[in-house]
């Protein structure tokens, strides 16, 4: 909320600052383009004028049958001799002396518009007009800013507030999962420093006994494993989440490589009278073959994790079209359908003391996914509680 609150003093103070500066600026132009309105009139009227001017017995007059309608109308019209004597006046807005250019002038409390131009017979030809309506149109928009102003920073407020929520929102959900993810690993790093510490001490006290437990040594190797693997796991989940970083990519036998990891593991599956069978022909990909056998090899950890001793545990493989698909499936404890969409999710766990005892650090299936995904494929499970669970791994096949 004070992120927000701040986002939206920010565009309140900017917005404020740009509208003022917008109301400054268009008034200046809206009298620019007024006062250019007043001085085209004046040289169209002067143009007018000129060709009514004769000399009476070597006085200037103006001969009018009739007053222009629109063009006249206010309008101060003085003629000057080569001397610059006034020697006729229509009219009693305008300055007493001649004024050469466009200028604007405060005649008895009244602002005028004047120029001259130079006409017939060393005469020169002044004419004013009055600047009323040029002021009642700058009066009109400035009272229309004057409303416009304070509803528009109201409305940059509120929604500047508003939105704040959208930009805000992905960091604070990025930051929050940083969190989180810090505390996770403190917390995995935890327990294995403190087993390997406390017995790295029990040693040095053997040390001065003469005497070491092998179990102490043992002990300690595992928890440095652990934290090994964690180091590992964390390595690779960064850099197959890392679009800039490109994997080896190679044609190989899916269902080959499937084989050979299955091979590897009987000893595990075996050790919990767990069967594991496997079935498949030659499917070719092309992809990493060191980071998809480490997807093989999660899944296949997560089976053994999460089924029974005396259970199974089945691995396909088959090409389907254009794609190669891996199944493994399993008769373990099952996941609640609430919790299957975030068993991808890093350090999830569907069972915490679980796999806290087993080792696992719930980085297993987000390193599966983000894997496969870089590869150009996609992974889904289907799973029930008490039956089981079978994970599927779709890749695209080689050409």
């Amino acid at each position: 909320m004070k992120s927000r609150l701040s986002i939206a003093l920010f565009f309140l103070v900017f917005s404020t600052g740009l509208l003022c500066a917008f109301a400054l600026i268009s008034q200046q132009f809206l009298s620019v383009s007024l006062t250019e309105m007043q001085d085209k009139r004046l040289l169209e009227l002067a143009a007018y004028l000129r060709t009514e001017i004769e000399l009476d017995h070597g006085r200037p007059v103006l001969r009018l049958d009739e007053e222009p309608a629109a063009g006249m109308r206010g309008a101060t019209i003085q003629i000057f001799d080569q001397h610059e004597i006034l020697r006729f006046e229509y009219g009693h807005l305008s300055p007493r002396s001649l004024q050469t250019g466009f200028s604007d002038y405060n005649i008895s409390g009244q602002s005028v518009r004047v120029t001259s131009i130079s006409v017939k017979d060393h005469l020169w030809l002044q004419l004013a007009i009055p600047n009323d309506e040029k002021l009642r149109a700058l009066v009109a928009y400035g009272n229309m800013l004057r409303l416009f102003l304070p509803v528009a920073l109201i409305l940059v407020c509120l929604s500047s507030f508003y939105f704040s929520g959208f930009v805000l929102g992905p960091i604070e959900r990025s930051l929050q999962e940083l969190r989180g993810f810090l505390v996770d690993v403190g917390h995995e790093l935890r327990t294995p420093i403190t087993i390997a510490l406390s017995n790295v001490q029990a040693m040095q006290m053997d040390l001065i006994e003469n005497r070491i437990e092998p179990q102490r040594l043992e002990a300690a190797e595992r928890a440095i494993l652990r934290m090994n693997r964690l180091v590992e796991d964390l390595f690779l989940l960064a850099r197959s989440e890392n679009a800039t970083v490109t994997f080896r990519v190679e044609t190989l036998d899916f269902a080959a490589l499937s084989r050979s990891i299955i091979n590897q593991h009987e000893e595990a599956f075996s050790a919990k009278r767990i069967a594991l069978t496997f079935s498949g022909a030659q499917a070719l990909v092309k992809c990493d073959a060191e980071a998809i056998a480490r997807v093989i090899e999660n899944l296949l950890e997560n089976a053994l994790r999460y089924t029974p001793d005396g259970g199974s545990v089945g691995v396909t493989v088959e090409q389907k079209g254009n794609t190669v698909l891996l199944g493994i499936s399993d008769t373990g404890i099952g996941i609640p359908k609430e919790l299957q969409s975030k068993v991808f999710e890093r350090f999830f766990r569907v069972e915490e003391s679980r796999d806290r005892h087993s080792g696992g650090a719930g980085l297993g299936l987000s390193i599966v996914k983000s894997i496969v995904e870089l590869n150009g494929g996609r992974v889904w499970l289907e799973s029930d509680i008490g039956k089981g669970s079978k994970f599927y791994v779709e890749i695209p096949a080689a050409a």
